[in-house]
């Protein structure tokens, strides 16, 4: 029997892909998004073609947060599982869910669970977590050891870095949104790599990029911006 599954996820590319990856597996059902309004999460599931809700959300907005409380709970009317991926929104639209008694899942990225998973856990039926370590913060009898779920590489498409070089090659990132920090670090060390004729595949982040490039001292960078859907 084809059951309709929706997945509500918080704003980045570490709650949604792997919202994504589950749902691509669930191809026999029909499964929809519901996340925060112009967040990167939309962008992303805009490029896939997924079918999404995009709902307004602050945290420390009193009436919208109500108002996403009672809107939600009318788009789950016909719902049969709610999965949560995290950020604050997952709270909520849980707490919606609950409401109807419909089942919940959560999904838990991180070693440290995140706020949304750690208020959410007293109402979910299940908590998949990546690690074993996050057990211990959340409720154990509830907690699946899963691992972070991934997309199928046929299906997320991703591009190859191609170069003729023979150098080592070092991928550093600081997650779907990148890190000032880290993308700090890359460019003020980049005489270092250069001198040990390492290649660079750097995750500067969307918002940082073009600082990014403003910043290096090095005309020769392959500095393609680009959505990464994988």
């Amino acid at each position: 029997m084809k059951k309709n599954i929706t997945f509500v996820c918080g704003a980045t590319g570490g709650h949604v892909y792997p919202a994504i990856a589950v749902a691509e597996q669930l191809h026999n059902h029909h499964c929809q998004f519901i996340i925060n309004k112009n967040r990167q999460a939309e962008s992303i599931l805009q490029q896939l073609n997924k079918s999404m809700i995009s709902i307004s959300c602050h945290s420390k907005n009193i009436i919208q947060l109500i108002n996403v409380f009672f809107t939600t709970r009318k788009l789950l009317k016909s719902t049969h599982l709610l999965i949560g991926t995290g950020g604050f929104i997952t709270s909520i639209v849980a707490l919606a869910a609950k409401s109807r008694n419909i089942p919940i899942i959560l999904l838990e990225q991180n070693v440290l669970p995140g706020k949304a998973t750690r208020y959410s856990q007293y109402i979910a039926n299940y908590i998949c977590t990546s690690f074993p370590q996050s057990s211990q913060y959340l409720n154990q009898k509830k907690c699946i050891l899963t691992g972070n779920p991934v997309r199928n590489p046929e299906q997320s498409n991703p591009q190859p870095y191609i170069t003729n070089s023979s150098n080592q090659k070092w991928l550093i990132f600081g997650g779907s949104q990148g890190a000032k920090f880290i993308n700090q670090l890359i460019i003020s060390n980049s005489h270092y790599f250069i001198k040990n004729n390492i290649d660079i595949i750097h995750i500067t982040g969307l918002n940082q990029f073009d600082e990014w490039i403003t910043k290096s001292p090095h005309h020769h960078i392959d500095n393609t911006k680009q959505h990464n859907s994988s």
